[in-house]
C-alpha cells in the first residue's frame, strides 16, 4: 500500500518513492503435520491445475503414508483428476472444506443483535453515572 503521509521539513514537501505496477505473486503450497511442514514449495505466480498436480506428484506425494489425511480447500485446481487420484492411490484420504457461505455468517449472534446505544446510555443514567456520585 502506498503511504499517504511521512515526514519532511518544515515548509517542504515530502518526496517518497512507491512501486507502481511490479508486484510479484508467490505462491506457497505445503503440507502441515502436528510436528512439521511437509513438502514446501515455492512458485512463481498463482497456482493452476498444472502447477498443482506436480506439486502433488513431485513433492507431497513421497511424504504420503496410507494413514494420512489431506484436506483441501475448493480451489478449482484441487479438485482436478490427476491430484485427487494419485492422492488417493497413495492410500491417503482426500477431504474437501465446506464451501463457504457467507449468509450463514450474517446469521451469527452477534451480527443480528446489536446492542443499542440508547439502552445502555439508559441503563448508565438509572444506575447514576460517575459524575453523578462526585
Amino acid at each position: 500500500m502506498t503511504r499517504t503521509r511521512g515526514w519532511a521539513a518544515r515548509g517542504s514537501r515530502l518526496v517518497a518513492h512507491v512501486p507502481h505496477g511490479h508486484w510479484k505473486t508467490l505462491t506457497f503450497p505445503a503440507g502441515l503435520r502436528h510436528d512439521r511442514i511437509a513438502a514446501p514449495f515455492v512458485s512463481d505466480g498463482a497456482i493452476n491445475g498444472d502447477t498443482f498436480t506436480a506439486w502433488v506428484e513431485q513433492c507431497l506425494g513421497p511424504t504420503l503414508t496410507p494413514a494420512d489425511v489431506v484436506i483441501a480447500d475448493n480451489l478449482g485446481s484441487h479438485k482436478s483428476r490427476a491430484p485427487r487420484q494419485f492422492i488417493r492411490n497413495s492410500g491417503a484420504r482426500l477431504l474437501f472444506l465446506p464451501p463457504l457461505s457467507l449468509g450463514k455468517l450474517s446469521g451469527c449472534r452477534w451480527r443480528t443483535r446489536p446492542r443499542p446505544a440508547r439502552g445502555l446510555a439508559a441503563r448508565a443514567v438509572a444506575r447514576g453515572s460517575s459524575a453523578d456520585r462526585l
